[in-house]
């Protein structure tokens, strides 16, 4: 839990978000981190997919989004996300706050190119903000920050085939939300069986900075809105990225990331899907035993998108 070097910094709203860097001596890139709904930057599994990124020459970083991990103001707060918007607009302060000479965080990775992975919940964050971060390149002034994107890796991202939730329920939803009923628990809580084994599922919901109890009426209502409109925006995507999903995932089919892949505009050369059809069938694939192989996966990816010149990375991941 103690891995790194942690810091907080600021959103637009004025709250203080937990910080988490592990950096390497001259790295090839930075990864820039976002972790799934529930979860922060030190639980099962994440803090893992870190150490073997510095072991082949990535720095990452990552924050403890609202609501989880650190960042809560209050234990009634963990699992809360009150605007989806707000996920995005966090990121892109992050982002611009990394490399920013004021700040003095990730000071050995400034300099360098930067990639954006997310997981799950993480994973939808991703393609909003890398969809803000190509608009902003392509603006007349466009900050040096924005330059240094090379592309997003999506593990199991929250895409799915069809969102149609229904005037109705979508109102009733908010208007419960608008009452004060936002911290009401929908449920239900997360299925052991969407865990490679119940010991994994037992040592994650064990976690104090875990949040895996049921959904929370604000959570849901934002989430519902942010798959909607990730639904509707595939057709304009067009940066760099490379998606990872089991075949079998319980909880984000991958049929989602095949329709992003489909529909997007990036060229075919600068996108791809990696399936996993025979080592898992789990949603949480960094708690798998063959995390290692997804991890590998992700530097060849990397490795792809460097500047020439760059050094070839040792992939040290068991295959």
């Amino acid at each position: 839990m103690g891995e790194g070097r942690v810091s907080t910094f600021s959103t637009s709203r004025g709250d203080a978000l937990f910080v988490r860097e592990m950096e390497v001596d001259n790295p090839k890139a930075l990864v820039i981190f976002f972790h799934s709904l529930g979860e922060h930057t030190a639980a099962p599994g994440v803090v893992e997919c870190w150490r073997m990124l510095n072991e082949v020459g990535y720095s990452v970083i990552g924050y403890d989004m609202a609501g989880h991990g650190r960042s809560i103001r209050s234990k009634e707060d963990r699992g809360l996300i009150k605007d989806w918007k707000h996920l995005v607009s966090d990121g892109i302060t992050f982002v611009e706050a990394i490399y920013s000479d004021s700040r003095s965080f990730a000071l050995k990775s400034k300099q360098k190119p930067y990639f954006l992975c997310g997981l799950s919940t993480g994973g939808m964050v991703c393609i909003h903000l890398a969809q803000e971060i190509t608009k902003q390149n392509a603006s007349w002034l466009p900050k040096p920050c924005w330059a240094g994107f090379l592309g997003a890796l999506l593990l199991c991202p929250v895409i799915y085939q069809k969102v149609d939730p229904g005037i109705l329920q979508t109102t009733a939803l908010k208007g419960l939300k608008a009452i004060g009923f936002g911290k009401s628990d929908l449920g239900p809580k997360p299925d052991p069986n969407y865990f490679p084994s119940r010991a994994i599922y037992d040592q994650v919901v064990s976690d104090p900075f875990c949040y895996f109890g049921g959904m929370l009426l604000a959570t849901g209502t934002s989430l519902l809105k942010m798959t909607e409109v990730t639904q509707g925006m595939l057709d304009d995507i067009s940066y760099p990225f490379a998606l990872f999903h089991a075949t079998d995932d319980p909880v984000t089919p991958v049929s989602g990331s095949e329709k992003m892949l489909n529909r997007s505009k990036t060229p075919p050369e600068y996108k791809k899907l990696f399936q996993y059809s025979s080592l898992f069938a789990s949603h949480y694939m960094l708690l798998d035993s063959n995390a290692p192989k997804v991890v590998s996966d992700m530097v060849i990816w990397m490795m792809s998108r460097l500047p020439k010149g760059a050094s070839e990375a040792k992939d040290t991941a068991k295959k």
